[in-house]
C-alpha cells in the first residue's frame, strides 16, 4: 500500500528547534511487536503504512527515523522539517523540538556502539550545526514526557553514551 502525502495535515512549523528528542518506535506502536527488534530488512515503510491504517497519519511522528538496513544503519527523513511532530505528554518549552525515532525497542535490545555513532554523525550533528542547538538540549522522551510511565526509548538506551560519541564529531573543524 502506498501511503498517500497529505501535506494540508500537518502543522506548519514558526519556530526555531530548540531541542532534539530521541525515540524509539514502541512509545508509538506499542501493539504491534514486529517492529519492536530492528532486523535487516528496511521496516520504515511497512510501519508508515501500519501508522495510516492505525492512526490516520499520512506519515510518521518523527523527523527522522534510524533504521537498520542489510548491514548497517540508515537514517531515513519522514516528516519534512517545516512541520512539526506532535505529541500530547510533551509541553513547552520541549514543544520545540526536532524529534528522532529509532526503530525497534531498547526496552527488548541493547544499542550497538554502531547505532550511536551513526545516529550522531549522520543525524545528530549536522541538526545541531544547522540549528544552533547546545548538546545538553538532546534529550529522551522519556526525560520530557509528561508521563511518568513513559519509557521511551527504553532502559537499554544510554543518553550518556550518545554524548560520548557526538562529542569528538563537534571539534572536528570543516
Amino acid at each position: 500500500m502506498k501511503v498517500p502525502y497529505r501535506p494540508t495535515n500537518f502543522r506548519k512549523r514558526k519556530y526555531n528547534f530548540k531541542y532534539i528528542i530521541i525515540h524509539d518506535v514502541n512509545c508509538t506502536f506499542s501493539e504491534l511487536s514486529k517492529y519492536m527488534v530492528d532486523d535487516k530488512k528496511s521496516q520504515t515503510n511497512e510501519l508508515r503504512t501500519d501508522n495510516y491504517i492505525l492512526h490516520n497519519q499520512s506519515d510518521l511522528n518523527f523527523h527522522f527515523l534510524v533504521d537498520f538496513i542489510k548491514d548497517d544503519y540508515e537514517t531515513i527523513l519522514c516528516r519534512p522539517l517545516t512541520v512539526e511532530c506532535n505529541y500530547e505528554d510533551i509541553k513547552s518549552p520541549y514543544d520545540r523540538s526536532l524529534h528522532v525515532g529509532l526503530m525497534g525497542s531498547y526496552t527488548f535490545e541493547i544499542a550497538s556502539n554502531r547505532l550511536y555513532r551513526h545516529l550522531g554523525y549522520r543525524c545528530l550533528v549536522p541538526m545541531l550545526g544547522t540549528f544552533g542547538i547546545p548538546l545538553k538540549h538532546i534529550l529522551l522522551h522519556k526525560e520530557v514526557s509528561n508521563n511518568k510511565e513513559s519509557n521511551c526509548p527504553g532502559d537499554f538506551f544510554r543518553r550518556d553514551k550518545l554524548l560520548t560519541q557526538i562529542k569528538p564529531m563537534l571539534a572536528i573543524k570543516g
